[in-house]
């Protein structure tokens, strides 16, 4: 949850705090409801402690999950308050810093909103989620353009996917708990860069792409039960004689630049005493190129990418997987973190769905036939590790 400051308002994503600050002379009065109309978390009883209070613009975005959030915003606050010289004549700085100490003592000790050990305000915001759907009548799903068959636009630009169709479900659960038969659901573009400030600050309500759920992104943001476990792995030609990882001691293999692959290529040839010569490539098709066209005898990636590779190319029977796997990840639906009654009904409706062999045949729809636009068969049959997931599901990284 992020908090901007812009001087005569404190402001949440949807919602106004109710702090006005003065921009004139004249006092303001203060707004007795969010600016979406909802109700907001009113300081009023503090009222009189701010009507001294100049206007000074503070342009600055703080996170209300750094545990120094609430030493920061109140010393810039106290400060804001020392700068005011209130009515009559001057006050000595001493006097100021009396004044400002006292007017925020008052300040906080009437605020409603009560932050609590690290300052994250997480009592004051659960429920937010199901609170911010009920009052507009509607919710904003992320999607990704291009992850396929997670997400993605098809042949008439519309969003389609194996993790869509989860958001789905979900949403019938929320029309039918929340009672909103007619919920409007809005779609919204996201990118890997823009996907988890977007959950934080409530744009969207879920991220149904796919995204993998990993220690440094849980501390931003929440993840459903798994939906997808995926794996390095190796492709190869078949009829290269290559049987296993073992069998690529001395040969070039390629991975894509910038991807895990590339440190885990070098890793796996140190390791494992391999030797390998690894060659960049620019992108996951010139990769692709390289294992065609005989210059590289391996390509190191992600399985389910390389399954849609595989399924893109001319020939695709003539691929295979090595056994061998590596860096087990799992993917789930994105959720904001520290709301857990929404987790609870978006991870309710997927269990749901597992223990009724649904999600089965949602996974199959997907990721066993023919898919658009092209009609591509994936042929990706529902790994071990994912069916340990269907049938006790979690959201548990990786040991």
């Amino acid at each position: 949850m992020e908090l901007m400051i812009y001087g005569e308002e404190f402001l949440l994503p949807g919602k106004t705090l109710g702090v006005w600050l003065r921009s004139s002379p004249m006092e303001r009065e203060w707004p007795a409801q969010g600016a979406n109309g909802a109700s907001n978390c009113a300081l009023s009883p503090a009222r009189a402690a701010l009507r001294r209070v100049p206007a000074i613009y503070l342009f600055r975005s703080v996170d209300l999950e750094d545990p120094f959030f609430g030493i920061v915003l109140t010393f810039q606050f106290w400060l804001l308050l020392i700068s005011s010289p209130g009515r009559g004549r001057p006050h000595t700085l001493t006097k100021r810093i009396a004044r400002a100490t006292e007017m925020l003592r008052k300040l906080i000790g009437a605020a409603t909103l009560v932050c609590v050990g690290s300052f994250t305000c997480a009592a004051a915001y659960a429920g937010a989620t199901l609170d911010q759907i009920k009052s507009s009548k509607e919710i904003t799903l992320g999607y990704r353009e291009a992850s396929v068959p997670f997400s993605y636009l098809d042949g008439n630009q519309k969003p389609v996917g194996f993790s869509l169709d989860l958001c789905a479900r979900v949403v019938d659960t929320l029309k039918e708990s929340l009672g909103l038969p007619q919920l409007s659901v809005k779609y919204l573009p996201v990118a890997g860069a823009n996907r988890i400030p977007l959950i934080k600050n409530g744009t969207i309500a879920i991220e149904c792409g796919g995204t993998a759920s990993n220690p440094e992104r849980l501390q931003q943001v929440g993840f459903s039960v798994a939906t997808f476990v995926a794996n390095s792995r190796w492709l190869v030609k078949k009829g290269s004689g290559i049987k296993s990882a073992k069998d690529l001691k001395g040969k070039t293999v390629v991975v894509t630049q910038g991807s895990d692959s590339v440190q885990l290529a070098h890793e796996l040839s140190d390791k494992e005493g391999l030797n390998l010569n690894v060659v960049n490539a620019h992108d996951h098709a010139e990769s692709m190129l390289m294992l065609q066209s005989g210059r590289a005898t391996a390509f190191l990636e992600g399985d389910i990418l390389l399954a849609a590779k595989k399924a893109e190319a001319t020939n695709p029977a003539q691929y295979a997987f090595l056994p061998d796997s590596y860096n087990t990840a799992v993917y789930g639906l994105m959720v904001p973190k520290n709301d857990p009654e929404f987790k609870a009904i978006v991870d309710k409706t997927l269990m749901k769905l597992m223990a009724s062999g649904q999600f089965a045949e949602i996974y199959k729809k997907w990721f066993e036939s023919p898919i658009p636009p092209n009609g591509t068969n994936l042929n990706f049959p529902i790994s071990p590790a994912l069916k340990e997931r269907i049938a006790h599901p979690s959201d548990k990284l990786p040991v």
